[in-house]
């Protein structure tokens, strides 16, 4: 990794930005390029000067402002501070651009290792978000692995249809979708109504079925 990656700081907490220039100055190879509360109240670097290798986002710096910074400097890895671990999340953030996640209580020489990583191309997970990530992808797996006679009982239970109701709507008999409602408890390793509907939740069956923000 060359000397002087180039970085921008953006958070909105004096104190948080202070923390970070530090800990970028007793890091070799490192520069500060500039660092504001936003990247639209930021003045530098200018259109004519070398953009930025990295941009930091601080905690609640949002999407908008992922967007805002691949506009801004297309060429720059963004590398965002979460203090959530949520998948929907950060799957968003990453399908939006951002190159690394790091937790607001990460050290400093793990934050500075996920600042050159992410500045030489690389992805960069703190191990709490790859395991939320890993769990995601792992309860997708099993939603997958359904039928599609069980993941239309799962989505009508889930939207609070009782045994008969899905019995009509699907022209089976209430044994079966007893049979079908103990089964998928079984396969998914759940107990309960509740928790299917939570899983339903989680692996997206609902989504088209939900009102969007």
């Amino acid at each position: 990794m060359a000397d002087g990656v180039r970085v921008v700081i953006v958070d909105a907490q004096p104190l948080v930005r202070s923390g970070m220039r530090e800990a970028l100055g007793r890091a070799q190879g490192l520069v500060l390029l500039d660092e504001a509360a936003s990247v639209t109240a930021m003045v530098g670097p200018t259109p004519d000067d070398a953009p930025p290798d990295v941009v930091i986002l601080g905690v609640g710096s949002g999407l908008l402002a992922v967007r805002a910074v691949r506009e801004r400097w297309p060429t720059a890895a963004v590398l965002m501070v979460s203090a959530t671990t949520d998948p929907s999340s950060m799957r968003r953030a990453f399908e939006r651009g951002v190159a690394g996640v790091v937790l607001p209580t990460v050290d400093e020489d793990e934050f500075v290792r996920a600042l050159r990583l992410v500045a030489a191309g690389e992805q960069y997970l703190t191990p709490e978000v790859g395991a939320s990530l890993a769990t995601d992808r792992h309860d997708g797996a099993r939603a997958g692995a359904l039928s599609a006679r069980e993941r239309d009982v799962l989505r009508l239970l889930a939207l609070g249809h009782t045994n008969h109701e899905i019995a009509r709507e699907l022209v089976v008999s209430i044994r079966t979708v007893e049979g079908h409602r103990a089964h998928l408890l079984t396969k998914l390793g759940l107990a309960s109504r509740a928790e299917l509907v939570q899983h339903a939740l989680k692996v997206g069956l609902l989504d088209d079925e939900l009102p969007r923000s």
